[in-house]
């Protein structure tokens, strides 16, 4: 087996902290402020108690010598106080897509931040506590991924395993869930994530207009499908910080009760869901096969509460290419976008899962999280996952301040955001951006064909030339990010020829345009509107020229190969590539050469060199490497 890609190393205690420690978070978030302290820290030490009894009188009638009766009552211990939970991150493309920055796993880390928090407190308010073992963040679904998988579910048993998944990795989390369930029936498998956010019917009951539409939606969530039934036990959608933790809570108190019972006792215990701080919900099957629902309290979540993520158990580390393959943290400063482009989740998000504006994440806290992930985790880069980055301006002045002060103390990194050009008011905004270490800007172009102007975000091209115009004067790069077939058009002339203009004179980074197919996701108004919705339980097609699925598109396969074939014409190394190493470049070349003729060029001569060690760096674009 070739070197492993994931450290399934069993949580380390040592990563356990005092509670009166880590002061940054302290002012955010205490697990033991969720109750009465006095009673909660007189149940934990009688929990322990209790426990380290059981483990003696489990030890009393071995014949252990005495210098080992220490280190074999710790292993009592700890198999009866603790339970293992693996994470995972469900990737969205297989092994024959390349191209696609597949980034840090931002939702599942949010989703369980507050269960991290207790957890390295060693405060878990239950009978047991869960320990979590690894969060699997893999780029690919590939042999190497599944081999790893199967090879933890063996080695460590979880009795949890929490999936976080996208609408494009919906079919990838049913494909884990079945080897989860396959090698372990008895492990609990919670899913969650962009997509269960968005088939989540109870969240469009003020979208629609009748309750026909309802259940519409509602038969396509994922347990009114009747293979996902067997594999998945809850499903959380929504805010699930607090949720998730309740839900863990349930099966820490209950260790001897099996799966169905679990659930059934979720269903008991509703009206402690509906005082959980939240808006969303969890579904489960009941014993009489019917998908149930129970509501959380709908109160916003207080995001300056919050713990800050936890990154120390992810398995495979985060290197963005445009930032030459800097270990690189992505965050998110601020919630929403003032945009309503019907092809975004920001279109809906807002009026399904209700947010108050005056606990949403300040700029102290992101500061907050930028040093401690420049200090303690040593990222060399960040990208900041804001829909757009600069929609207010004083926040984002106010933001620079404090970076550039972070700075000059010695917490040098650099940065990029994604924004769109009609949010840089000027050139003196983006000189500030660059004196706060800002080296790449993602702007979204989308479509000139389709006047997305109409819906959401105004495209004018006279200010996308200004701004690329700004950037290229003060030597900040910048990318761009097209997607074809919204409105439900074809035609896509316009837009490359436009685009690769200004490619050729200088004012868009080379291998910084990404192209894209428009995908109707559940979530965005362009798939509310849908008549017949999309079924995401099949595997998506996936053009390995492009960055999101097409399957689902209004545009054929002949289509988006025309579209890549002008694009690259006109466009060439503008194309966002992708880097391999020697051996992943010569399979591709063997492949290629055999397979195309027409479809297929390199540069033999820049390839020889690298191999040499005369050129630093070999980049393929996808025009190179696509099939």
């Amino acid at each position: 087996m070739s070197e492993k890609l994931f450290n399934l190393e069993p949580f380390n205690p040592d990563d356990r902290v005092d509670l009166e420690v880590e002061k940054n978070e302290q002012e955010y978030f205490r697990p033991e402020d969720e109750q009465n302290t006095e009673q909660y820290m007189e149940f934990l030490q009688e929990r322990d108690a209790i426990i380290e009894e059981q483990a003696r009188k489990n030890l009393s009638n071995q014949n252990i010598p005495d210098e080992e009766h220490p280190i074999a009552l710790e292993r009592e211990v700890h198999k009866l106080k603790y339970f293992p939970v693996l994470f995972i991150s469900a990737p969205h493309i297989g092994e024959e897509v390349s191209g696609v920055f597949p980034g840090e796993p931002t939702p599942l880390m949010y989703a369980t931040s507050v269960l991290d928090r207790y957890i390295r407190t060693d405060t878990f308010p239950a009978d047991t506590s869960p320990e979590v073992t690894a969060m699997m963040n893999p780029g690919q679904f590939n042999d190497e991924f599944i081999q790893q998988l199967v090879e933890s579910i063996e080695s460590e048993k979880p009795r949890v395993v929490g999936i976080s998944n996208t609408s494009e990795g919906h079919f990838f989390a049913g494909e884990i869930a079945k080897r989860i369930k396959e090698k372990s029936p008895e492990t609990i498998i919670i899913l969650g994530g962009s997509h269960e956010d968005g088939v989540n019917a109870e969240a469009y009951l003020n979208l629609v207009d009748s309750e026909q539409d309802v259940d519409a939606i509602r038969e396509q969530s994922t347990l009114h499908n009747a293979d996902a039934k067997k594999l998945f036990d809850i499903v959380v959608s929504g805010d699930a910080p607090y949720a998730l933790t309740e839900v863990l809570k349930i099966i820490a108190n209950n260790k001897g009760m099996d799966n169905r019972e679990i659930t059934e006792e979720i269903l008991k215990h509703k009206d402690s869901f509906s005082n959980i701080e939240g808006v969303g919900n969890i579904s489960v099957v009941n014993t009489n096969d019917e998908v149930e629902t129970v509501p959380l309290s709908g109160m916003p979540l207080d995001w300056n509460k919050l713990p800050l993520m936890f990154r120390g158990r992810l398995t495979s580390e985060n290197k963005f290419s445009i930032f030459d393959g800097k270990k690189t943290a992505q965050i998110m400063t601020q919630m929403g976008c003032k945009y309503s482009c019907s092809f975004c989740m920001e279109s809906l998000s807002s009026a399904m899962y209700k947010t108050n504006k005056s606990s949403k994440p300040t700029v102290e806290k992101a500061l907050e999280e930028i040093e401690m992930l420049i200090n303690e985790y040593q990222y060399e880069a960040i990208f900041f996952d804001d829909s757009t980055f600069t929609q207010i301006p004083k926040r984002v002045d106010e933001l620079m301040e404090g970076i550039i002060a972070l700075q000059e103390k010695g917490t040098e990194f650099e940065w990029g955001c994604q924004t769109s050009f009609a949010d840089i008011p000027n050139k003196e905004s983006l000189e500030k951006m660059q004196q706060a270490g800002c080296s790449y800007i993602y702007f979204g172009f989308e479509q000139i064909e389709e006047q997305i102007g109409k819906k959401g975000k105004i495209v004018k091209l006279e200010k996308v030339e200004e701004v690329l115009a700004w950037c290229s004067e003060i030597d900040l790069r910048a990318g761009v990010s097209l997607q074809f077939g919204l409105e439900g058009l074809g035609d896509y002339k316009e837009t490359v020829d436009y685009i690769g203009e200004l490619y050729s004179t200088g004012l868009i980074t080379k291998n910084s345009i990404a192209i894209n197919i428009n995908t109707p996701y559940p979530g965005t108004k362009e798939w509310l509107d849908m008549e017949n919705k999309p079924d995401f339980n099949q595997e998506l097609q996936r053009h390995p020229r492009f960055e999101s699925a097409h399957q689902l598109s209004n545009l054929t396969t002949d289509k988006v190969n025309e579209i890549y074939a002008y694009a690259r014409q006109e466009i060439g190394d503008g194309l966002i590539g992708v880097e391999y190493s020697n051996q992943e470049i010569q399979q591709h070349l063997e492949r290629y050469r055999k397979e195309f003729s027409n479809d297929f060029y390199f540069d033999d001569e820049q390839y020889g060199g690298y191999l040499k060690g005369e050129v630093e760096a070999l980049h393929l674009n996808h025009a190179s490497i696509s099939n």
